[in-house]
């Protein structure tokens, strides 16, 4: 099991064993949005259906303190987009490889049309870190 604490470096064949579903992507999301801050509203970090085969309504996690829910989306940078998060992380995976790449380049690799891609592009790249593409490469 992909350890969600480590997650400074993915291989390329553990990226595609990882993220290859829209459900791994959301646990991924959850856990990392857990793991760094705790419960948004009380900061508590005892979360209720926390077993990945376990999430709740809507693949959401509830605090176990104040019942908040927290969902994969929410207060990040994929919140109120209709793009699986299967897409935006082949969209981030793309840039990572080549922060050049073209909107039709990542259209196909996130199955999106090319205007969508475009905008998924000046998104990822507006919360980009200067010199965040300049690391080594996936292939």
């Amino acid at each position: 099991m992909f350890d969600f604490g480590k997650t400074a470096a993915i291989e390329v064949d553990d990226y595609m064993k990882y993220f290859s579903d829209e459900f791994a992507c959301q646990v991924f999301m959850l856990c990392l949005k857990i793991s760094s801050r705790g419960c948004r509203k009380c900061g508590g970090r005892k979360f209720e259906g926390r077993k990945p085969d376990r999430l709740g309504y809507r693949n959401s996690l509830r605090c176990s303190s104040c019942k908040y829910k927290e969902s994969p989306k929410v207060h990040s940078l994929f919140e109120g987009s209709k793009v699986p998060l299967t897409g935006w992380f082949a969209c981030i995976r793309c840039l990572f490889n080549n922060p050049e790449a073209q909107p039709s380049e990542v259209a196909w690799v996130a199955k999106v049309d090319r205007e969508t891609s475009r905008r998924m592009i000046r998104k990822v790249k507006s919360v980009m870190p200067t010199g965040f593409c300049k690391r080594k490469k996936l292939h």
